[in-house]
């Protein structure tokens, strides 16, 4: 049994190729943790640089505590169950079962005392003497899973074991190996690309994108609070219905006008939903509006605020029937379940109702979660540089010296941020004199078997803000005060694109160099190894010279290169800010490290020298 913990993990292939980016994720003791994402999204290479398959980049991993970076697999206490079975064919299933613990050096006695214990628990007495050949697909995954039980290790490591067997025998392995996690009470991570599996089995959900992680939560939480619009259309099937949307707002009433094309929809929003907007700034802006088939069932034509919309095309499931149609008289598509025992045919008309309490709302730009509850909250705040600190509500927060430095130069005057705050880190004690207290009134109380869902309105704040806490007797109207620490405040642009601290200080990015003119006029600019040229009208002799952290422009294909004005250099650290990854290089003549504004996919784990073109107008010289 064994806690795993990731900290700013990356895996990185020959060409910059990023498999896994900056993975912080804690996997406790005993739980079932299961990563779920599309091919090529980095839930395998995460599995095999758990087991020590593969070479980890950068950043450390924890087993129990301890970095495991460079302990070799056998040394690692953990065992992997992969895709296909690799089942000695020769060798019976007891000699199967039985082979890593001879290789230990296990006493006999031990081995068989283990082996029939794992063969109780799957069912495979009967099959002790059989070899592979005689077995069924769902006998031999279970017998690759008793070769790991045997051993008796802290971590289980599941590479989509299941993918190779029938729709029906899948089902039934599904129960087994949720059965199996029980009665073992050890640590399990599950990979998988079929949401089914992810849903049913996991304790806990890690979905994952382009080596990225979307969103980390159970089952339920991802599906009703998904924290952007990859994971609302990932998980669901059919999957959930998107629009190009304004929400408006009447009155006191507040719609959402649904277009394309030339045709447009009208449908209200309930006020829940608006009062849980991070921002009422939204209102009057372009959103994506989201909706699942579910929520949207067939009503009588004369039912206030009915819809009709024409059926396209039918799929029975029996129970349900999936409905793609068409709104009246528009071009707008939507899909609808209904129940299997409704008699409706292809180019009928009926009338639907969204049920408006389920509809989620998406940043048009980011793509991210703007109204309702998930992992986190967003707040409206104003940073104030010059004065070191950030407003919100009536509150405001000191902000160091140190985290000045950090803040992106483009964000060093007054402006608006979003702070992004984990609804799961608030407090209901204080524990250091720089947490953040939040004084407020509960709204509303949700409650789970874990834990209690509580939305707080604050004082100056139209919207709530979203608290999960264990389970405990709050009363709606109740006012409470609650503590956040600083650490663990996030900033964000307000459109959601970029943090905008980064993990290391801002240096100044100058150096010395000498400046001299050649035969045709042109300056050349040299400073260490290195040599720029470029019309700049200036005089012979030695400057000062800084280079703004966004002059310098990441080339990857040669054709692209700037003859006279390019550097090439090897970027020795990065970090990810959403949009924008910053890289940092040591170089020559600079007295700290240089930072380096580049696009997303720029990687510092390249193992060959990297091409920036050098945006010589953004150059500041000043002669020494």
């Amino acid at each position: 049994m064994a806690s795993l913990k990731f900290e700013h993990i990356y895996k990185v292939y020959d060409g910059g190729v990023k498999a896994v980016s900056d993975l912080n994720l804690t996997i406790d003791d005993n739980e079932f943790v299961v990563f779920v994402g599309p091919s090529g999204c980095g839930k395998s290479t995460t599995l095999r640089m758990i087991a020590g398959l593969e070479e980890i980049t950068s950043g450390n991993l924890y087993i129990d505590g301890k970095v495991v970076n460079d302990l070799s697999p056998k040394d690692r206490d953990i065992t992997m169950v992969f895709q296909n079975y690799a089942l000695y064919p020769h060798m019976t299933v007891y000699d199967n079962m039985a082979f890593g613990l001879k290789m230990a050096k296990v006493p006999k006695e031990e081995i068989k005392k283990r082996i029939e214990n794992a063969a109780e628990i799957l069912g495979l007495t009967p099959y002790l003497s059989r070899k592979p050949t005689a077995l069924s697909g769902g006998q031999r995954q279970r017998v690759a899973l008793g070769r790991s039980i045997v051993r008796e290790p802290k971590v289980f490591l599941l590479d989509e074991p299941l993918s190779n067997l029938d729709a029906k025998l899948r089902v039934s392995m599904r129960s087994e190996i949720t059965k199996l996690h029980r009665r073992l009470q050890t640590t399990f991570v599950y990979v998988t690309h079929d949401q089914t599996e992810a849903m049913t089995m996991g304790t806990k959900i890690v979905v994952m994108k382009n080596g990225i992680v979307q969103q980390v939560d159970t089952p339920t939480n991802l599906y009703d609070h998904p924290a952007n619009v990859f994971v609302a259309t990932f998980l669901g099937s059919p999957q959930m219905n998107l629009f190009d949307a304004k929400l408006e707002q009447d009155g006191n009433d507040y719609y959402a006008v649904i277009t394309k094309n030339d045709s447009k929809f009208k449908t209200k929003i309930h006020i829940s939903t608006i009062h849980q907007l991070i921002s009422y700034s939204y209102i009057g802006k372009d959103i994506i509006l989201g909706i699942r088939p579910e929520e949207i069932f067939d009503v009588d034509e004369n039912e206030e605020d009915a819809v009709p919309v024409i059926i396209d095309v039918i799929e029975k499931l029996g129970s349900e029937i999936v409905c793609y149609c068409q709104i009246e008289n528009t071009d707008i598509s939507l899909v609808v379940k209904l129940d299997g025992r409704k008699e409706v045919r292809e180019g009928d008309k009926i009338f639907v109702k969204f049920h408006t309490r389920h509809v989620h709302l998406f940043d048009k730009d980011s793509e991210k979660r703007i109204s309702g509850i998930s992992n986190d909250n967003y707040i409206k705040a104003t940073l104030n540089y010059d004065k070191s600190n950030i407003q919100f509500a009536d509150k405001t927060i000191e902000i160091s010296e140190e985290t000045k430095t950090k803040i992106l130069p483009e964000f060093r005057k007054d402006c608006h941020i979003l702070m992004k705050i984990p609804t799961n880190s608030f407090k209901l004690k204080s524990e250091t004199d720089t947490d953040i207290a939040f004084e407020g009134k509960i709204e509303i109380v949700e409650q789970s078997k874990e834990q209690t869902l509580v939305y707080i309105s604050m004082p100056h704040k139209k919207s709530y803000i979203g608290v999960k806490l264990h389970k405990h007797d709050y009363q709606e109207g109740e006012k409470i005060t609650l503590y956040v620490a600083l650490d663990d405040i996030t900033f964000y642009d307000e459109n959601l694109q970029n943090r905008i601290v980064s993990r290391y200080a801002f240096t100044d990015n100058s150096c010395s160099c000498k400046i001299k003119t050649n035969k045709k006029g042109v300056n050349e600019i040299s400073f260490g190894k290195f040599k720029l040229k470029g019309n700049l009208g200036l005089e012979d002799g030695e400057y000062k010279m800084t280079l703004p952290y966004d002059c310098l422009h990441t080339v990857n294909k040669r054709k692209d290169v700037n003859k006279t004005s390019h550097l090439k250099f090897k970027c020795v650290n990065e970090d990810e800010l959403g949009l924008n990854t910053i890289l940092y290089a040591n170089l020559d003549n600079f007295e700290n490290y240089l930072c380096i504004k580049a696009n997303k996919e720029d990687t510092c784990f390249k193992k060959t020298k990297q091409i920036f073109n050098v945006d010589l107008d953004k150059i500041i010289f000043s002669k020494l």
